[in-house]
């Protein structure tokens, strides 16, 4: 059985990219929120990165479809792509004191986090501290997101070398109390 990183690598989109997992995590059923970050030093990589959460569905199938979250970064001409969902360019790549100002102590930060609400995932795309809008996608069933790096080009090193410092976690979100929305009736604070 293929590994999900390697199903994804036969996914066209990615045929220029030597790709990596970072860990994996499950969309469960209920509300959650949960977050993939790595920092990079931008003088250190190649022109070309991407940076998300993907799933294959159906998993095995040879003509499954890779769904999920996936950045494309040109450090060349400072723009930010959405890589999987045809949306284009999603923005001017701006970090606070220039790309020249990361380094190994000043990394620069790439982050994403994601709530699922009822059966929608609700992407926040952080780059450098700027915010990127990101579509939504549908999540019907719990699914398995694997968190991937990769560097496209001609490039032989080690893509975990250049994505450092990864943390991939996931929360419940809290939904109010049936007693505090209850109160919040009898207070008079109803929203009908």
């Amino acid at each position: 059985m293929n590994s999900p990183t390697a199903l994804v690598s036969q996914d066209p989109l990615f045929a220029e990219y030597q790709l990596e997992s970072l860990g994996h995590l499950i969309v469960p059923e209920f509300s959650a929120r949960f977050s993939f970050q790595v920092d990079i030093v931008p003088s250190e990589c190649p022109d070309r990165l991407v940076f998300g959460l993907v799933t294959r569905n159906p998993a095995n199938a040879a003509n499954a479809q890779t769904t999920g979250f996936v950045a494309r970064i040109d450090l060349e001409q400072l723009e930010v792509w959405d890589h999987l969902q045809g949306q284009g360019v999603l923005g001017a790549l701006e970090p606070e004191g220039g790309l020249e100002a990361c380094s190994d102590e000043e990394p620069l930060l790439l982050s994403w986090e994601i709530e699922l609400h009822g059966q929608s995932l609700l992407p926040r795309l952080m780059i450098g501290g700027q915010q990127f809008l990101y579509p939504a996608i549908h999540c019907p069933n719990p699914t398995l997101l694997e968190a991937i790096v990769g560097c496209a080009g001609p490039w032989t090193g080690d893509a975990r070398n250049l994505f450092l410092h990864p943390a991939l976690w996931r929360e419940s979100i809290a939904l109010p109390a049936p007693s505090i929305i209850a109160d919040a009736n009898w207070a008079g604070l109803s929203s009908e």
